[in-house]
């Protein structure tokens, strides 16, 4: 965390789904270890994640179309896949504070809680989030969030996956011109950028986002099938952190989940099996 900032890096992704019970059998066979189902007070949405060390899934779907949705159902109209990235912040008061002094125009902070459904009955978890005003933060989707009870959903036996996953170590983010984003990135994190032909590398504290040209997708991934959109800010790809890609190559075949192997061990998983999204697997 910067310590100027208090913003920790990425906290989590939001991936839209059109079902989400299926979307959860879905994960499951992928190898990963699935949370109990969480429900937004107030709001028509449910959830399911995925947990690792610094970082979570999120799996999101409409329980209730009758109540708010943040948008979810325009989403899945369309497709499936990463509907918005969120970013931690440690002391959102502090984080706030940074954003205006840096000219950033951030909507005020909210509060949101969420019921988990455990055996031993609900609990709550709750958080505040800051959301930036359209305009302020280009190719970006998404907001910041401070956990206010993170042992809640931080729970040892969820943090274990068969596939060996550890932590998403990048999101990849489609942009026309990445190169452009260098200045806003730096200033909103106050950490370095690194810039390469055609992408754009941002250490956020904790995670890495890569801006890239939509024509940089088939060298960054080879034997990708994306059909989604190309507009700047959508959310391609997660790149997963594991211990062994063997390890992980295995439960995807025992699982009978369709993926590619490439030359540097990495292994891609293809959007039409995990509802919208490319997922890399690692060895890091």
């Amino acid at each position: 965390m910067s310590s100027k900032t208090a913003i920790a890096g990425i906290d989590h992704s939001i991936i839209g789904v059109r079902d989400l019970e299926a979307a959860r059998e879905t994960y499951l066979k992928l190898g990963f270890t699935v949370t109990r189902r969480g429900r937004h007070i107030g709001w028509g949405t449910a959830n399911y994640c995925i947990m690792f060390g610094p970082d979570y899934l999120e799996i999101l779907g409409i329980v209730d179309p009758t109540q708010f949705d943040a948008g979810l159902n325009d989403f899945i109209r369309i497709r499936e896949g990463f509907l918005k990235l969120v970013l931690r912040s440690d002391d959102a008061d502090m984080t706030a504070r940074h954003l205006k002094a840096a000219g950033f125009d951030m909507q005020p902070v909210q509060d949101l809680a969420r019921l988990l459904e455990m055996p031993e009955g609900d609990v709550k978890p709750a958080f505040k989030l800051m959301h930036p005003k359209d305009g302020n933060l280009p190719g970006f989707s998404g907001f910041l969030c401070q956990h206010l009870t993170p042992d809640l959903v931080w729970r040892p036996e969820w943090m274990a996956h068969e596939n060996g996953a550890k932590a998403v170590h990048a999101y990849v983010i489609l942009h026309q011109d990445p190169e452009s984003l260098a200045a806003v990135y730096e200033s909103f994190f106050q950490e370095p950028v690194v810039r390469q032909p055609g992408r754009l590398i941002v250490e956020t504290g904790g995670g890495k986002l890569v801006f890239i040209h939509p024509d940089q997708m088939d060298q960054l991934y080879p034997g990708l099938e994306w059909v989604g959109p190309l507009e700047d800010g959508t959310i391609l790809a997660a790149s997963i952190a594991v211990e062994d890609t063997d390890r992980t190559e295995a439960v995807l075949s025992c699982n009978g989940v369709g993926h590619l192997r490439h030359g540097d061990g990495s292994i891609l998983v293809q959007p039409g099996n995990t509802h919208g999204i490319a997922l890399a697997f690692q060895a890091l």
